[in-house]
C-alpha cells in the first residue's frame, strides 16, 4: 500500500509531481464540484454549520478577512452580513468570475497558496474552510496562512478529521487491482485477494494506529499520492483529498508557530457529543499581539527540532565534520548522489504513460522556456541562440552530414537552427499539445512520436540523430526499447546531451555515462575523442565547459 505514505518517507518530486496534478486539477474542475458544495452549504443556520457559526461569529465591522481556497465563497455573505471587508483567494479563474458576478461587495485573488504571504500580516481573521486536506505541503500551508493573520487577529481551519475516521474518501484500491476481496475470490485470483486483506486489515490499520500515536510529536502527516480525482474521469466529493489531516497533529503544529488556541473540536467534544463534532477538525487560534511576522519565521525555521533529538544532531555535525577534515566529503557527497539518482530513477520507472503524458504539456514547455527568441529570465540565453549554437558546434565536429533527425524536439528550434545553416533537420515530439506550441516556421517537419515509436525509418536517410536533453525523460524499462528504435533509423552517427544527475519530475533515468555507452554498445559506440568546441558565452548549456552536461558523439558500428 504505497500509495498513503507519512510526508517524511515521500520524495520530493513526487510530492512536485502530486501537487501540480491538483493544480492543474483544481485551475479546472468538473462541473459538479462547485455544484455539491454549495448544495450542501447554503444555509448557516443549518445544524451542520456550527462551527461556521463560531468562526463568522468572531468578524465585526470593517474587520478584513482572508478566506484561502475559497472556491465558491458561500461563507462571504454571512461574514459580509456582520459588516466585515472579505477577500478570497483562489486558482481557478472561472469560479472567480462567477463569484465577482455573485458577492460584488467582495474581493477575489486568482492566488496560489504559496502566494498569499505577499498580502502582509494585515487581516483580523484567517480562514480555511474544507481546504486543508487537499493540500499537498500542509504544513507550509499553515505557515502561509499564519503569515498574514495581524497581531491579535485569528486563523481559524474546518475540516473532516480523516484521522479520527481512519480512511480517505480518495482512496485507491487496497490491493493490485480494483475490485473487493469477494470479488477476486470469485475469480480466484488468490494472490490478489490476499494482498487486499494485507493491505486492508494489517497494513492499513497499523498505518493510522502509527500516525495518531505520532499526532503529539510532530505527526506524521500522512499524504494519498494517488487520489481517485487523478484516477477516474468521473468525481465524487472529497476524491481529490490528498492529506489525511488529524486534528492533533494540526492542532500542535499551530501551537509550534507562535499561536494560542481558543477552541478546537476535542474541546467541544467534552459537551457536545453529536456526530458533527467527532467528525470534523475544527480550530480556533489567536496570534499573540507581540507575536509579528519574523517571529513566526523564526518558529518555522525551527519546526523540525523535534523531530530530531540534540544527540543525533550533534552526532550528525561531528561525523559531517570529521569526514570533511579527512577529506573524504567529496566521495560521501558524490556516493549519495549516485543512491539518491537510483532511488529516483527506480521510482520514475513506475510511471503509467497516461500520468508521463501530463507532464509534457505546452505547461511545460513554456515553464523551460523552449521556443523563445526574446531574453528570458531563466539564466540562459534565449533558446534561438541556444540551439543556433548548437548546430553550428555539432556541425564543426561533424561537417559531412546533410540531414539530421531531432528527438524530442520541443518547439522545434533546434531544427529550425539546423535550418538557418542550410542543413535539413526534421524532428518528432511525445507532447500531447504538438499543433499549439510547434513554431509554424517548421509544422511541416515535425511528426507526434516518442523515444520507443519514432515516426520515421531507414529510407529516410538521416546522417545524425540528435537529442538535446531527451535520453534522461525515458524511464529504465524503455532504455533497450529506444536504443533499438535508434538503431532501426541506421543513422551513422548519433549526438546526446545528456543530463545525468538533476533529479527532477520529469527526469526518469538517471544514469553515469558509462551506462549509457552500455547500453547503446550492440549498436553504437562513443567516441570518447570527439567532442563539441565550448563557448565563449557562459549562458549556453551544454557549450559552457561544464564537464557534467556535454554534448556526446556516438559512431554506428
Amino acid at each position: 500500500m504505497k500509495w498513503l505514505r507519512e510526508i517524511r518517507n515521500i520524495y520530493p518530486d513526487e510530492l512536485q509531481l502530486l501537487d501540480e496534478a491538483l493544480t492543474n486539477f483544481y485551475s479546472n474542475p468538473p462541473k459538479a464540484y462547485h455544484e455539491v458544495a454549495t448544495a450542501a452549504n447554503e444555509n448557516l443556520n443549518d445544524q451542520d454549520h456550527i462551527f461556521h457559526r463560531r468562526i463568522v461569529s468572531h468578524a465585526y465591522p470593517g474587520a478584513k478577512v482572508l478566506d484561502v481556497g475559497c472556491g465558491n465563497a458561500i461563507t462571504s455573505p454571512w461574514f459580509t452580513e456582520k459588516g466585515a471587508c472579505y477577500t478570497g483567494v483562489d486558482i481557478s479563474r472561472e469560479q472567480l468570475e462567477v463569484n465577482k458576478k455573485k458577492y460584488p461587495k467582495c474581493d477575489f485573488l486568482e492566488m496560489h497558496w504559496r502566494d498569499i504571504h505577499t498580502l502582509g500580516d494585515v487581516f483580523d481573521i484567517v480562514t480555511s474552510f474544507f481546504t486543508l486536506e487537499h493540500i499537498v505541503y500542509p504544513r507550509e500551508f499553515l505557515e502561509a496562512s499564519a503569515l498574514c493573520v495581524k497581531p491579535g487577529g485569528f486563523l481559524a481551519l474546518l475540516c473532516p478529521d480523516y484521522l479520527d475516521r481512519g480512511f480517505l474518501p480518495s482512496q485507491h484500491f487496497f490491493g493490485r487491482k480494483p475490485g473487493g476481496i469477494k470479488d477476486k475470490i470469485s475469480k480466484c485470483q488468490w494472490i490478489e485477494a490476499l494482498i487486499e486483506v494485507v493491505n486492508r486489515y494489517i497494513i492499513s490499520p497499523g498505518l493510522i494506529r502509527k500516525a495518531r500515536l505520532m499526532s503529539k510529536n510532530g505527526g506524521a502527516w500522512l499524504i494519498n499520492l494517488r487520489p481517485l480525482c487523478l484516477e477516474t474521469e468521473s468525481w465524487k466529493i472529497d476524491w481529490d483529498a490528498v492529506y489525511m489531516v488529524g486534528e492533533d497533529e494540526v492542532t500542535n503544529y499551530i501551537e509550534t508557530l507562535g499561536f494560542n488556541i481558543v477552541e478546537r473540536g476535542a474541546m467541544l467534544r467534552k459537551t457536545d457529543n453529536s456526530e458533527t463534532c467527532s467528525s470534523l477538525c475544527y480550530i480556533l487560534a489567536q496570534k499573540p499581539v507581540e507575536l509579528c511576522a519574523e517571529e513566526i519565521k523564526k518558529f518555522i525555521g525551527k519546526k523540525n527540532i523535534h523531530t530530531n533529538s540534540l544527540p543525533i544532531l550533534l552526532l550528525k555535525y561531528v561525523a559531517r565534520i570529521t569526514i570533511d577534515r579527512l577529506g573524504f566529503l567529496p566521495y560521501v557527497r558524490h556516493i549519495q548522489k549516485r543512491i539518491d539518482c537510483y532511488i529516483h530513477t527506480k521510482r520514475q520507472n513506475r510511471l503509467n504513460p497516461e500520468e508521463i503524458e501530463t507532464i509534457y504539456t505546452t505547461q511545460y514547455h513554456k515553464k523551460h522556456h523552449y521556443g523563445r527568441f526574446d531574453v528570458d529570465d531563466s539564466g540562459w540565453e534565449p533558446d534561438a541562440v541556444i540551439k543556433l549554437a548548437h548546430a553550428r558546434s555539432i556541425m564543426q565536429v561533424l561537417p559531412h552530414i546533410k540531414k539530421v533527425l531531432i528527438g524530442g524536439c520541443s518547439s522545434g528550434m533546434g531544427i529550425f537552427a539546423f535550418r538557418q545553416i542550410n542543413v535539413q533537420a526534421y524532428g518528432f515530439e511525445i507532447s500531447p499539445d504538438l499543433d499549439r506550441m510547434v513554431l509554424p516556421e517548421v509544422k511541416d517537419y515535425i511528426r507526434s512520436g516518442s523515444m520507443i515509436d519514432i515516426p520515421f525509418d531507414a529510407n529516410d536517410n538521416f546522417d545524425c540523430f540528435l537529442t538535446t536533453d531527451v535520453l534522461e525523460h525515458v524511464q529504465l524499462k524503455n532504455i533497450n526499447c529506444a536504443f533499438r528504435e535508434m538503431a532501426r533509423i541506421n543513422c551513422t552517427w548519433m549526438v546526446h546531451l545528456i543530463n545525468h544527475t538533476d533529479i527532477r519530475p520529469d527526469h526518469m533515468t538517471l544514469k553515469p555515462l558509462k551506462w549509457w555507452a552500455k547500453q547503446a554498445s550492440p549498436y553504437y559506440r562513443l567516441r570518447s575523442d570527439l567532442q563539441a568546441p565550448v563557448s565563449d558565452n557562459p549562458r549556453i548549456y551544454g557549450l559552457n565547459g561544464d564537464p557534467r552536461h556535454v554534448y556526446t558523439f556516438w559512431e554506428r558500428i
